[in-house]
């Protein structure tokens, strides 16, 4: 046993029997006596900590005479390894490089103490004392599944979610030359970026090939981000956009539960796990949620016994509970709790409106709460406004505001029908007398759109006039006047100087 465990363990001895005996009959070591001299700690500094590496602690103190300092790492279960060093009267500064074990029991507890001792002196003779908390990096190989049997998409291939925001970019996660990586790779108009994480390691490799054909290659060790505040900032940029890129690909993919998207969420949540232990987040946060199609198709308006979904980025600072509301009219259309994990995401959340939901204006909103907690307990929130429209309805019509003549004019029009309807089109002029009338067949479908509607003739329009256009859904085939879902539109000739 070394000298300096059997003092430990002497010590903890001395303060049981102290603990569990009348004060007066057992005086205190004599050795616990403080020293008067103004010696300090003013600081300690510790970077992210890597368990079996070494790493850096930088200590800011004052000393009016010769003292050691104690470097310790332990955490509540005990004590794992330490440094000293003798430094001289008026000393500032000391840095020194800390060994950490390949074993760790409770990484949650871990922290670095720093004791000021006479030169020689034990442990328990400190004259001064700063105990600092420290975060771990411990980038983790993801499960095996997910490195080769799971081929990701591409975003400029089709995804189920229409047009990307980042065409020629693909994410991927796989075994490759004996490594298991995941990473990014952007291509377009001549350029090339590549991110590569290996998760074996927690490195970063980065390669950029400019319009010129001029390649750049660099690498960031997860080594290097404990000591090096430049390259740990760059390093968290490079995942953060990874993580990104990984969001969209997920988002697009939720409803493939049989295919790719298991693979993307897993992936994404790797992400946030190391993003949030490298930077842990304080503060809570949700941005404003947009409603989408939760199969990754067109987004479609919400309607009374559909499925929709809401999407929503949030940053929490530990793990939250989600809360979604959907409101009408002064009525709790529906409410759910969606888990929210430490860190930073963004979530897609699958509701079905009632089949009796009123086709008026609706109101989603979201409150980031603490486990188990109610709205009571709410640490941010967001919301949107939304008209929940008929199953059979005119969603958007669009029609030019000038033309020529009426050949010119373009007319599209957005709809939903769960049964057969026809559009019926009205063209009167400014006197309110009907010039003209088109009545085409719809598709029975969610998402629908017709853009090739023509009038029979081309009648002459007068300069200066305003001509009405009023769009209907009637039965299949009905030759009635009556109708529903109108929507009234306006256009002008175009005056020719």
């Amino acid at each position: 046993m070394s000298p300096h465990t059997f003092f430990r363990r002497m010590f903890v001895a001395c303060a049981l029997v102290f603990a569990f005996s009348t004060p007066t009959l057992i005086p205190g070591p004599q050795l616990m006596a403080q020293d008067t001299a103004p010696d300090s700690i003013q600081g300690v500094y510790t970077g992210v900590f890597h368990p079996g590496r070494p790493t850096s602690v930088s200590i800011q103190l004052r000393v009016d005479q010769d003292r050691d300092v104690l470097i310790d790492f332990l955490d509540k279960t005990g004590w794992y390894t330490g440094i000293r060093r003798t430094v001289k009267a008026g000393t500032s500064y000391v840095s020194a490089q800390l060994p950490l074990p390949d074993a760790l029991r409770d990484l949650s507890s871990a922290y670095v103490s720093v004791k000021i001792i006479p030169v020689g002196g034990e442990w328990f003779q400190k004259i001064a004392e700063v105990n600092q908390p420290v975060r771990f990096v411990t980038l983790e190989p993801i499960r095996a599944a997910l490195y080769y049997n799971y081929p990701l998409s591409t975003f400029s291939a089709p995804v189920g979610r229409g047009i990307s925001n980042h065409d020629g970019v693909s994410v991927f996660v796989r075994q490759q030359n004996g490594r298991y990586e995941m990473g990014y790779l952007q291509s377009g108009y001549g350029q090339e970026q590549e991110l590569i994480l290996d998760l074996l390691s927690g490195d970063l490799n980065f390669r950029m090939k400019n319009s010129m054909g001029i390649t750049d290659i660099s690498t960031i060790t997860a080594a290097s981000i404990a000591d090096d505040s430049q390259s740990k900032h760059v390093y968290v940029q490079h995942l953060q956009r990874m993580k990104g890129y990984f969001e969209h690909v997920e988002s697009g993919r939720m409803a493939d539960l049989s295919g790719d998207y298991p693979i993307l969420r897993e992936a994404n949540s790797y992400l946030r796990q190391v993003l949030f232990t490298l930077e842990p987040l304080i503060y809570e946060k949700l941005e404003t949620p947009v409603l989408q199609n939760p199969n990754g198709g067109p987004t479609m308006p919400p309607r009374p016994g559909k499925e929709l979904a809401v999407k929503v980025h949030y940053e929490a600072g530990a793990d939250r509970d989600l809360l979604l509301t959907v409101k009408a009219q002064g009525r709790v259309l529906s409410s759910q709790r969606f888990k929210a994990a430490a860190g930073e995401d963004t979530l897609v959340l699958p509701l079905v409106l009632p089949k009796d939901a009123p086709t008026v204006e609706t109101e989603f909103s979201l409150a980031l709460v603490p486990q188990s907690a109610g709205l009571e307990a709410t640490l941010a929130q967001a919301r949107i406004q939304a008209n929940v429209l008929p199953l059979n309805s005119i969603d958007y019509v669009y029609v030019s505001e000038q033309v020529s003549s009426l050949t010119d004019l373009y007319m599209s029009v957005t709809y939903a029908s769960v049964e057969p309807l026809d559009l019926r089109v009205d063209l009167y002029d400014a006197s309110g007398q009907r010039l003209d009338r088109i009545q085409t067949p719809l598709e029975v479908t969610e998402v629908g759109s017709i853009y090739t509607m023509k009038f029979s003739q081309d009648y002459e329009l007068a300069s200066g006039r305003t001509y009405t256009l009023v769009f209907r859904l009637v039965p299949a085939g009905s030759t009635s006047e009556n109708g529903f879902g109108d929507i009234v539109k306006f256009f002008r000739k175009r005056d020719v100087n």
